[in-house]
């Protein structure tokens, strides 16, 4: 039996900060060389189905799989297998790319990093251009392109990547009629010469493609008429949730949530240790949004973007690690100097990625989502966490000599530069692995304030690391559960409960107390 093209059982998907799903307990099967359409009302949840297949925005529950192949595994790469094209889109007149360049980006998932595009590519971006009428134009800035135009310049680009899949949403939303009949026998004859598998969504009956295989309505989120097949891979979800957003999710996504929080937090409280003792704040805050520019770089060229920004923390820590041991500079001056070039970075490649700077997988790298965080993921926190304890464990002693002054460290006749380089990587890797639950813009806090919080009460080093910890997967949780009951991110969750459990720390800290 021939392994269909996409297959969605059971998958629903709530977007981040809300509690009725978009989409619930989708069935939806599309065999190779398809074209199906999908109708219904405005807010049907159309452009969340669109976006769930792709990978875009991750699903809550269910399965969806693009070429026999797990969406939530291997999104990245299967996106070079997709052609897309967004229902919303603006390009000001500003905006300094080319209409050829856009063409030519549907390439660049094949294309690969550190990789320059071939004269074969800059072919196939010619003849979809040529295809859609726009060759006169290629040279015009994209901006200055009417919305019509525009929308036939993203279709070309998705022509342009010689996709095995097409999803298009609303394709003819901007052009007018005579041009809207030229592209749906484009597109019909491209399905037929090719053999594309093609998902159209439509809210007007008359722009059906004659070639269509068959309608799917879908209203309120549901594909209808109800009484369609249930995998039984996902809980029915009600349409209203009351005052309990975790009501009808899954006990699995529950489990991973919280041991996701778990262990985020019990690795940063225990690099905190090390980060509050040495004072490497600038420098980790720097390596944190690097993290999130390679995050938002892995989305602009369709690379997992988990490791790259396992590569800009860990490069960050490489090439700034020497940096903070001999530049005479305050640690303030750093980061103005380093923390806008990364922050920089990181908002310039969500805006390159074109139909992905909006969607929930990129406001995720920014402020953390509660849904991004999968079993993958609780494996290598799982890991990262163990590895840490037991590197202390191994090594505490001359990390208890290193927090306790790497001069003296250095003359007792402890190697203080390679356990300082190995902290800094910990602290990259930890970083990047963190990234997706507490976001590129506050993810750093996490790593600070469980720490700088134990030693509010402890002098004992043992008990700091132990206290950080505890402290850590305290506040995760805790932030877990205030975005869960007051649609808060859930970055910006944990953050407001960890500052609070630091300044209540500081106020009774026995510390403070004269004696």
């Amino acid at each position: 039996m021939a392994t269909p093209a996409l297959e969605l059982k059971g998958v629903s998907t709530i977007y981040e900060g809300e509690r009725v799903p978009a989409i619930r307990d989708i069935e939806l099967t599309l065999e190779v060389g398809e074209l199906v359409a999908i109708i219904g009302p405005n807010g049907a949840g159309k452009t969340t189905l669109l976006e769930t297949i792709n990978g875009l925005l991750p699903h809550t529950c269910g399965q969806v799989r693009v070429l026999g192949q797990d969406v939530s595994r291997w999104g990245p790469r299967l996106r070079s297998e997709i052609g897309y094209v967004p229902q919303e889109f603006q390009f000001d007149e500003t905006t300094p790319v080319l209409v050829k360049d856009v063409v030519l980006m549907g390439r660049y998932g094949r294309i690969g990093l550190l990789r320059r595009p071939t004269a074969e590519d800059h072919a196939r971006a010619h003849e979809a251009l040529e295809l859609l009428g726009l060759a006169e134009l290629a040279e015009r800035p994209i901006g200055k392109l009417s919305g019509g135009q525009q929308q036939k310049a993203l279709l070309a680009r998705a022509l342009a990547k010689e996709p095995k899949i097409l999803l298009l949403d609303e394709p003819f939303s901007h052009l007018d009629f005579a041009t809207r009949a030229a592209v749906a026998e484009l597109i019909t004859q491209w399905h037929r010469k090719r053999a594309v598998t093609t998902l159209i969504v439509l809210h007007d009956l008359e722009a059906i493609p004659q070639s269509c295989h068959r309608v799917v309505l879908l209203d309120g989120g549901r594909i209808r008429p109800d009484g369609a097949r249930r995998s039984g891979s996902c809980a029915p979800l009600p349409s209203h949730m009351g005052d309990n957003a975790m009501y009808g999710l899954p006990w699995s996504l529950i489990l991973t949530l919280l041991g996701g929080a778990a262990l985020t937090g019990a690795a940063c409280g225990l690099l905190g240790t090390f980060v509050v003792r040495l004072r490497l704040s600038s420098l980790g805050f720097t390596m944190s949004h690097a993290a999130f520019a390679g995050a938002a770089l892995g989305l602009a060229v369709g690379i997992e973007p988990l490791a790259l920004a396992l590569v800009g923390a860990i490069l960050t820590a490489a090439v700034l690690g020497p940096i903070a041991e001999r530049a005479k500079l305050p640690a303030d001056v750093i980061i103005g100097v380093l923390f806008p070039l990364t922050m920089a970075l990181g908002l310039i490649f969500l805006y390159l990625a074109p139909g992905t700077a909006m969607s929930s997988s990129a406001l995720g790298l920014l402020w953390g989502s509660l849904f991004a965080m999968t079993r993958a993921d609780l494996f290598w926190l799982g890991g990262l966490a163990g590895a840490i304890t037991l590197i202390i464990w191994l090594f505490f002693k001359e990390f208890h000599a290193l927090l306790f002054d790497r001069k003296l460290a250095e003359e007792s006749g402890v190697p203080t530069r390679p356990f300082y380089y190995l902290i800094l990587f910990l602290t990259g890797v930890t970083i990047a692995l963190a990234l997706r639950l507490v976001g590129g813009l506050l993810v750093f806090v996490l790593l600070q304030s469980p720490a700088a919080t134990a030693f509010q009460f402890f002098y004992d080093l043992k008990k700091i690391f132990v206290g950080a910890a505890v402290l850590g997967i305290i506040y995760a949780g805790a932030g877990l559960g205030l975005s869960f009951a007051f649609d808060l991110p859930l970055g910006s969750a944990i953050v407001l409960v960890s500052t609070l459990g630091f300044g209540l720390a500081v106020w009774r800290s026995p510390k403070r107390r004269r004696t």
